[in-house]
């Protein structure tokens, strides 16, 4: 059976807040009730639950000139693999997965989230920072999915 995988490393912390005591603010818990949320919510617009696992927490360092603090970023590695029994159609699911994400970013006050689907056709990768980038994937899906259901001269001529 072919299936698709999704990964994403999500940043937690609005502006990588600390507490006064120099303790980072969100943990595992607390992250994996967001998703929860997120992904019921998401479940009622869609019929499409995303089920997730969630890792770290985790450090991601990228350039201080570009706002990473010293040290890196408290993330946490959000993943899931669409399972054929319950996923009729992968790139729903695929729709789906960056509804919750982008509810994620949303409800963690991130600027960005990256998503990375994986399947036997490769990567492919989507950069959510606002509400056109999430109405753009969706539209690169659906267009995608439409291309693959629609028939070719070739199918014609080979029957």
């Amino acid at each position: 059976m072919n299936t698709i995988k999704f990964s994403s490393e999500l940043g937690v912390n609005e502006g990588y807040n600390i507490d006064d005591n120099g303790n980072e603010t969100l943990g595992i818990e607390q992250v994996g009730k967001l998703l929860q949320d997120a992904q019921l919510e998401v479940q009622k617009l869609t019929g499409i639950y995303v089920s997730t696992v969630v890792n770290g927490p985790n450090r991601t360092i990228y350039n201080t000139e570009w706002g990473c603090p010293v040290g890196g970023e408290l993330t946490y590695n959000i993943s899931s693999t669409a399972n054929p029994a319950f996923t009729p159609s992968t790139e729903n699911w695929k729709i789906a997965t960056l509804l919750v994400m982008d509810k994620m970013r949303s409800a963690l006050k991130q600027t960005t989230v990256s998503v990375e689907f994986t399947d036997k056709n490769g990567v492919d990768f989507y950069y959510l920072n606002d509400d056109k980038a999430i109405d753009r994937a969706i539209k690169e899906i659906n267009q995608a999915k439409h291309d693959k259901d629609a028939i070719t001269a070739d199918d014609i001529l080979s029957q």
